[in-house]
């Protein structure tokens, strides 16, 4: 039997790794959120930041709303992600007091008028994960939409986000395919780039 090419092994991992995360109880997803703070705290551009941006959980990701209260907190400005009709994606002010609009994807996005950031402009960029390894290859739900964003070198530190569970030994990757420098998960920082072989 062939081996499976890797576009279709990534199909059949985020089945898995979904169903995984979709396991978790609604206890267990509110104690990672908690203890991904303690993991995030351990990057060394976390106190310095002043502009990080993040998602808003859904399908079973890991929430980091609270890591956005804790950067409101301490001063830091929060931007979500926004999907252009091209497909592009730009990051957009998030107060917690302003009303959001879902996308095509029923994700929640900040208005059109919501002030945007380069990217190049972001301190932090918190990825959310389908799954992940320890030399940062990311397995994202498959739109493209942040590998196509981050196509040079110059930009924000990339932290991933996702449960311990959702870790993979080796994620399958192709040429588009952007590897993060961190991942935080409910159990640890794990610095990547160390571990990239």
């Amino acid at each position: 039997m062939p081996m499976p090419d890797i576009q279709q092994r990534k199909v059949e991992l985020r089945r898995t790794l979904r169903q995984r995360r979709a396991a978790l109880t609604k206890q267990q997803q509110l104690t990672a959120a908690a203890d991904l703070q303690q993991a995030v705290r351990q990057l060394t551009a976390w106190n310095a930041a002043t502009r990080i941006a993040l998602y808003i959980a859904s399908d079973g990701e890991i929430d980091p709303a609270l890591l956005a209260q804790q950067a409101r907190e301490s001063g830091k400005d929060v931007f979500l992600p926004v999907i252009g009709p091209d497909k592009s994606l730009a990051f957009a002010l998030w107060q917690p007091q302003d009303n959001l609009k879902d996308n095509h994807y029923n994700i929640p996005e900040p208005m059109p008028d919501a002030k945007r950031c380069e990217l190049a402009q972001l301190d932090i960029l918190f990825l959310p994960l389908v799954g992940w390894d320890e030399g940062g290859r990311r397995l994202g739900m498959g739109g493209g939409f942040y590998d196509r964003a981050l196509t040079t070198d110059s930009g924000p530190v990339l932290v991933g986000l996702a449960h311990e569970c959702q870790r993979l030994e080796r994620v399958p990757v192709t040429e588009q395919d952007v590897s993060m420098d961190f991942v935080a998960t409910n159990a640890a920082l794990h610095h990547c780039k160390e571990n990239t072989v």
